[in-house]
């Protein structure tokens, strides 16, 4: 089971800041020496690759796909870690995050080239 993309006005976009520092958790997890092949989703227990990871919003949990989509689709939209509630659009995959956090970075050198044209 895929997460549904999100339609335009679906919910709040990330921010180019939101997506660095979720980008930057992400990172942290799938960095750490002790993952080999991937992280360990804390519902289903299984090892998942970087490219099924899924981080929740508000508490920054991360879940492999199929595990947090079954959770939203079928159970109360809690985080199973943390209960914090959460809405289809609080969930982030790997690819946007990294495209928010790319605008970030687009954003700081042309702020950049337009300090050094002053």
């Amino acid at each position: 089971m895929r997460l549904k993309k999100r339609k335009e006005g679906g919910g709040k976009p990330l921010t180019a800041e939101e997506g660095q520092k979720l980008l930057e958790k992400l990172r942290g997890v799938f960095d750490e020496k002790k993952y080999d092949s991937g992280a360990e989703c804390s519902i289903c227990l299984s090892e998942f690759p970087k490219e099924q990871a899924t981080i929740l919003r508000k508490c920054q949990h991360i879940f492999c796909q199929e595990c947090i989509a079954r959770v939203a689709k079928f159970h109360q939209r809690l985080c199973p870690l943390c209960r914090c509630p959460f809405e289809i659009s609080d969930l982030v995959e790997l690819d946007a995050a990294s495209k928010a956090a790319a605008n970030a970075e687009n954003n700081k050198s042309a702020e950049e080239d337009m300090l050094n044209i002053k």
